[in-house]
């Protein structure tokens, strides 16, 4: 592709020693991808200045680079823009759509947003649409899963695989849109249908530094750009965007577009009101927080022009994602695996569980090192009120020591209804192995994952695999 064409709709600033006829193989922001004939972008990291890699990437075959800093002493062709960030999303976008697009679902917000994505991926499939999701489990569509670090792919990866959905047949393409992404302009250049809040509580602070940044990060999201809004009137941030803007309301009051009523006690069975045509469901799942979930689900299929009959089975149908609320049953104990891994998330799925307890419960959980140290006494103290007996361990410490972040867990919990244990296998095992008749054992904070991430190497580990394991010996 020509310069001049991958430039398109980008502010550029200066052109210096460009051809913007020169032809352009490929796009990189790391030097490990470049080869011959590729257009580097220079994108200024939380730890890594691309800008000081030109000369590496020059070596490596790149042939033009994009830029913040124009470098008088570097010889190559740099192209001088406001915001290489902003930049590097266009410029992808260019690169790989060449026609027309499935349309694109966005859905944002502190919990929620995995579950979602693939409720309405469920209801999508019912009315015989092929569809993609992008998210934490990674980019899946018509059987190819491919796994990313991160919930919303770089700019590069995620318009690749935006092109290769579109080859593949996808008519629709359902997204997780996370706060980095937001922040580091990655989907800027994503046109979508419909952008959806679930909710607004505290997380990412390390990185935002406050609720208020964080919340500003979400509105410029939900508020920009055309197509619908979907926003969660339960929630008190989803209610301030609704001072300005235009949005379909879910929740429980009965007076929004969408609303939940006659909801039993584990929450799997309900009445659900859509635009004035009610549908009773009965789920596979439970949970006042999967009731909103389905709700938000159910508006985004009704504004994309899914029947009633679609949606119902939809919901009814869907089971749910590997590593949210996930149960295992071994005779009279259930274990549970959960992603949950903020203060918001743990009384969610705690308070769920009380309901259906018929005996204790227990739980093992850590918190991820060199991230939010404040929320960690406020975890332990969720647990610790929540709770009969708790086991703190580990959950990728990073460069962190775990015992430090463990006893800062501590640090919150009243009691001495805890026991500390680093090793997160063994400390399963012992709970495992305390668990009677009719006790629960709550295993959260890494869901799916398959990696415990110490001193920068990620480490195979598996909560489902341990537990399996366990399940098998009795």
């Amino acid at each position: 592709m020509r310069v001049k064409e991958l430039l398109n709709g980008v502010e550029v600033i200066g052109e210096y020693g460009v051809d913007c006829n020169k032809e352009i193989k490929h796009i990189a922001i790391n030097t490990k991808d470049v080869m011959d004939g590729t257009l580097f972008i220079c994108l200024v990291g939380q730890n890594v200045d691309g800008h000081n890699l030109k000369e590496d990437a020059k070596r490596q075959g790149a042939c033009m680079f994009v830029v913040e800093r124009l470098d008088e002493h570097f010889e190559g062709k740099q192209i001088l823009v406001k915001n290489t960030r902003k930049a590097l999303t266009i410029i992808s976008k260019n690169f790989y759509i060449k026609g027309d697009m499935p349309m694109v679902v966005g859905v944002t917000g502190t919990n929620g947003k995995t579950t979602t994505t693939y409720m309405v991926a469920s209801i999508l499939k019912e009315a015989g649409e092929s569809v993609g999701v992008i998210g934490t489990e990674g980019v899946v569509y018509n059987g190819i899963k491919k796994v990313y670090n991160m919930t919303t792919p770089d700019p590069i990866e995620l318009f690749k695989s935006f092109s290769e959905m579109a080859d593949a047949g996808v008519d629709y393409i359902i997204m997780e849109v996370s706060a980095h992404a937001i922040y580091y302009h990655k989907i800027d250049a994503v046109d979508f249908s419909v952008r959806a809040l679930t909710n607004i509580t505290e997380d990412h602070l390390d990185f935002f530094k406050s609720i208020e940044e964080y919340q500003k990060c979400k509105m410029e999201f939900i508020t920009s750009g055309d197509g619908y809004r979907v926003v969660n009137n339960n929630d008190e941030f989803g209610r301030k965007i609704l001072n300005n803007n235009s949005c379909c309301l879910y929740g429980f009051e009965g007076s929004e577009d969408v609303f939940a009523s006659n909801i039993n006690e584990d929450c799997s069975q309900f009445e659900i009101n859509i635009f004035n045509k009610r549908i009773n469901v009965k789920t596979k799942f439970i949970g006042k927080y999967n009731v909103e979930n389905a709700l938000c689900a159910c508006a985004i299929a009704k504004l994309l022009g899914v029947c009633v009959k679609n949606i119902k089975n939809g919901i009814e149908n869907f089971v749910s994602v590997e590593g949210r609320l996930n149960q295992y049953i071994f005779g009279n104990r259930r274990v549970i695996i959960d992603f949950a891994h903020t203060p918001d998330a743990f009384i969610k799925v705690m308070s769920t569980v009380k309901k259906m307890l018929k005996g204790k419960m227990l739980c093992v959980f850590g918190c991820g090192g060199n991230r939010e140290k404040e929320k960690r006494p406020i975890m332990g103290q969720i647990a610790g009120e929540f709770c009969d007996y708790v086991y703190i361990t580990s959950d990728n410490p990073r460069y962190e020591e775990p015992m430090q972040i463990c006893h800062e867990i501590e640090m919150g919990i009243k009691g001495k209804n805890y026991e500390i244990i680093t090793d997160r296998e063994v400390a399963i095992k012992t709970a495992f192995n305390k668990m009677k008749d009719g006790d629960t054992l709550l295993v959260l904070g890494k869901g799916a994952e398959n990696y415990l991430e110490i001193k920068g190497v990620k480490h195979a580990y598996s909560d489902k695999c341990v537990v399996e394991k366990l399940g098998e010996n009795i």
